[in-house]
């Protein structure tokens, strides 16, 4: 929107206001968070005392989860009787002309009951009037806006409004898309913008609470404990402990495929250091036998099946050139069954047996 527009609009909405504002007041009497409304990419438009009969506190421009807290309420209460209201409230005119508060309904409401006490007739507000442009801006401005005294800071449960609100607009198309991972990304650096300090813990259960649906329809690969990974691989190769190369030329060994790349490395020099150190026949073909997992996370199965040729590629390399000197292939791979999916005809069952042929110079 270019400045005319924007010029004329804040025009239009003094002139409106001027129908029923009794009056306005000062800047050094009530403070205004002028530098947030314009990291918001908003307008002040100026501060009025506004009759209640023009004030508009509809529940969904509440930031809480629950709508008041009546000791918060009673705090202000106490805080404005013994030193005056320190900040305004904002608010913003809608499309029939009335003030919908955007940061302030604490005080609105220990506002209303002081003046019930003194038993006046007409209660009013002094309120900044601001004016917005697109939800996304007001909604950060409504959650950063809470700096006034004896404030209540937002919660896990004043967050998981919030993203709601955000996932029902359709906030880069949170509510149609599946990529988690970045999902979880956005929904953080959201949270963070708009002021909200949480545990780990806690941004991952309002994570889990907005976002269910793409958590429970995503394709995971499942982690593989290193105990799980242990009893597989000896009840696969039909072992009772680790076996290493003084064991009938055998190396059985099991880990995740970036650190069994180490490990093949450590078992290749120490074949090549016993055959040095005569402890070992290098005419005797010795074999590794070898289990993997891959790391959990969110992945489609050609993801992970496409890592599992990637290490099968990098294991045909080492039989075909890097052993030699030694006598030394990888005999057998076996991959953890790690899909699962939402599918249960998707999820792997039963590991994946490769064997290496000698002949073909190749896994099958």
């Amino acid at each position: 929107m270019n400045q005319s527009t924007t010029s004329r609009t804040k025009e239009l909405l003094r002139s409106r206001l001027q129908e029923y504002s009794l009056g306005n007041f000062s800047n050094e009497m009530y403070k205004v968070n002028f530098d947030l409304i314009r990291e918001c990419k908003g307008d002040y438009v100026g501060n009025h005392i506004i009759p209640e009969d023009y004030v508009n506190q509809i529940s969904s421009h509440q930031t809480r989860a629950e709508d008041y807290c009546k000791d918060h309420v009673r705090n202000i209460k106490e805080q404005i009787i013994d030193r005056g209201l320190k900040h305004a409230i904002v608010g913003e005119l809608d499309d029939l002309g009335n003030v919908v508060i955007l940061s302030g309904h604490h005080r609105i409401e220990a506002l209303k009951q002081i003046s019930l006490d003194k038993k006046e007739k007409e209660v009013s507000y002094p309120i900044a009037i601001v004016k917005f442009y697109d939800d996304d801006n007001r909604d950060k401005f409504k959650q950063k806006e809470n700096s006034h005294l004896a404030s209540l800071n937002h919660n896990m449960y004043d967050a998981i409004k919030y993203l709601i609100t955000l996932y029902d607009r359709d906030y880069y198309s949170w509510s149609s898309r599946s990529d988690v991972s970045n999902l979880k990304t956005e929904c953080y650096k959201v949270l963070k913008d708009a002021g909200y300090t949480l545990s780990p813990a806690h941004k991952a259960k309002i994570f889990k609470s907005v976002f269910n649906h793409q958590i429970k329809s995503k394709d995971t690969i499942s982690h593989v404990s290193p105990s799980d990974a242990k009893n597989n691989c000896h009840k696969f190769f039909n072992v009772e402990e680790d076996s290493y190369w003084d064991v009938d030329d055998e190396f059985v060994m099991y880990s995740s495929a970036d650190a069994s790349k180490k490990t093949l490395l450590i078992a290749a020099n120490s074949r090549a250091f016993a055959i040095h150190n005569d402890r070992a026949d290098v005419t005797i073909l010795s074999k590794i036998k070898t289990y993997i997992h891959f790391l959990a996370g969110y992945g489609t199965f050609k993801s992970l099946e496409d890592k599992r040729h990637s290490y099968l590629e990098f294991l045909k390399i080492f039989n075909m050139y890097n052993g030699e000197g030694t006598n030394t292939i990888v005999s057998e791979v076996v991959f953890a069954a790690q899909f699962r999916s939402s599918d249960p005809n998707k999820t792997e069952t039963e590991d994946i047996h490769y064997e290496w042929n000698s002949k073909n110079q190749n896994f099958e």
